[in-house]
């Protein structure tokens, strides 16, 4: 998910990545290890822990995409994710569930349901569509290569 947030703040814009399950220590040190410069639009908020919050550091930074780490840590629902993207529809909203041991998601289904496109990454640096309301679902790509 770094890896990814910092792609679209190199290449696409202001990517806020939100997370309260990872302190600032842990972040640099995953950052330091993905061995490449990390964009000066690339921006970490460690206090998010309701969609209020959510939406206070939207306002604040106002990014063009908004990464959500994990929606079970900080606390989200469906609806709240749902609401998040009618309120900023000019944004690019990534949310991360946890998924059980066969692979499904965990919590509710109808997390997976709300969203335009479901992606599961099942190997590092690959990642699968399961659903895809933009095009074939089933389809591989490689975000990066392990070194």
């Amino acid at each position: 998910c770094l890896k990814f947030a910092n792609y679209l703040a190199k290449n696409h814009g202001k990517t806020l990545y939100l997370t309260n399950e990872e302190n600032v220590t842990r972040v640099k040190t995953k950052l330091n290890l993905l061995n490449e410069s990390i964009s000066n639009n690339f921006l970490i908020n460690f206090d998010s822990k309701s969609i209020e919050d959510i939406f206070r550091n939207v306002a604040k930074y106002k990014p063009q995409f908004v990464i959500i780490d994990s929606m079970q840590n900080i606390g989200i629902d469906y609806k709240e994710l749902s609401y998040l993207r009618s309120k900023f529809p000019q944004i690019g909203v990534t949310a991360i569930n946890y998924s059980t041991k066969g692979g499904e998601v965990r919590g509710k289904q109808d997390k997976e349901y709300q969203g335009d496109c479901t992606i599961v990454f099942e190997k590092r640096g690959i990642a699968t569509t399961k659903k895809n309301r933009f095009g074939e679902a089933g389809k591989h790509f490689v975000l990066f290569k392990e070194k």
